[in-house]
């Protein structure tokens, strides 16, 4: 018997979250609500502090469902999710979205907003789509099999990096995990940054792309973390059965570097559209050799000459 079809929300769902979460900023979350922070403390959140995923979900997801204990979709679908939206906004996930719960949960948004995703687009974000009220005591069979197959269904997975230089989601099991799971099914990865990270990293792009991929690609899954040791066990018992803990972070440092060059050819095409064309532009000729190269390391012959070209053209059209 086939799984369902995982089901997602819109974009604008979450963006009118988001005026909820600013609500609640000025003041503290519960004091029950304790969870990890970027400071490295396990704490309530203070007075004044961007609310987290893991904010949202305690502050937000579960007070609204603690009356049926179900999983914050079925509210939107029913029509009992207030103005946030309704069961047009649902369905059928068309995009994973793989985060670390420790962001600010606007960054999130922000990094969905950046990738100009079509309205149709339906995301699948844990928090939101998953019952917060049943602990998730799934098995080997279901780590192993399911969840990949449920990401695979989906048929694209996002990852959103913040802050850019050093990333939460790269050291979080879970992350990992998914990246993985995005690779071994042969599923689009595409790295997504918040709007107030972009600058940096282009930056960092521009001064050295390589040095950049050597910092960001150094995955060991055996070093992360997790907000649950339980699931910690769970995934670890996983890898060790199948794909071994070596395995898992050369394929998940393969598509994370392929996904990272992605971003850089983003860069690029911003560049050249901001120029109107990459003639004369030392900049763009800089990034697109900087790409050719790597696409050159990696075989992608036909990439990389169409890159040289674009940089040969404009070192001497300046």
């Amino acid at each position: 018997q086939q799984p369902e079809q995982p089901q997602g929300v819109s974009l604008e769902v979450l963006v009118k979250l988001v005026e909820q979460v600013r609500a609640l900023r000025n003041q503290a979350g519960p004091e029950e609500a304790k969870a990890p922070r970027r400071d490295g403390t396990f704490r309530a959140r203070r007075a004044g502090e961007a609310l987290t995923t893991a904010d949202v979900c305690n502050e937000i997801i579960k007070p609204a469902t603690a009356g049926r204990r179900c999983a914050w979709l079925e509210l939107l679908v029913a029509g009992e999710a207030g103005e946030v939206g309704g069961a047009a906004d649902a369905g059928d996930a068309t995009d994973f979205v793989s985060h670390a719960w420790m962001y600010d949960f606007e960054e999130l948004v922000s990094a969905l907003q950046a990738a100009r995703l079509p309205d149709t687009r339906r995301l699948w974000v844990d928090c939101l789509v998953v019952n917060q009220h049943v602990n998730n005591d799934a098995g080997f069979e279901w780590w192993s099999g399911t969840f990949k197959a449920s990401v695979k269904s989906i048929g694209s997975t996002l990852l959103v990096l913040a802050p850019w230089g050093e990333p939460a989601a790269l050291a979080r099991v879970w992350c990992l995990f998914e990246i993985w799971a995005t690779a071994d099914t042969g599923t689009p990865l595409r790295v997504l940054l918040p709007e107030t990270q972009r600058h940096g990293f282009v930056a960092a792009i521009m001064e050295s792309f390589k040095v950049l991929l050597e910092r960001l690609c150094r995955i060991d899954v055996e070093r992360a973390d997790a907000f649950n040791p339980a699931d910690k066990e769970k995934i670890f018992a996983a890898i060790r059965a199948t794909v071994g803990f070596h395995e898992l972070n050369v394929i998940a440092t393969g598509a994370l570097r392929e996904a990272l060059v992605g971003v850089g050819r983003e860069a690029l095409d911003e560049k050249v559209a901001a120029a109107g064309s990459s003639s004369g532009d030392l900049e763009v000729a800089h990034l697109a050799h900087t790409l050719g190269a790597i696409h050159d390391e990696v075989g992608k012959l036909e990439e990389a000459g169409a890159l040289y070209e674009c940089a040969l053209a404009g070192k001497e059209a300046a």
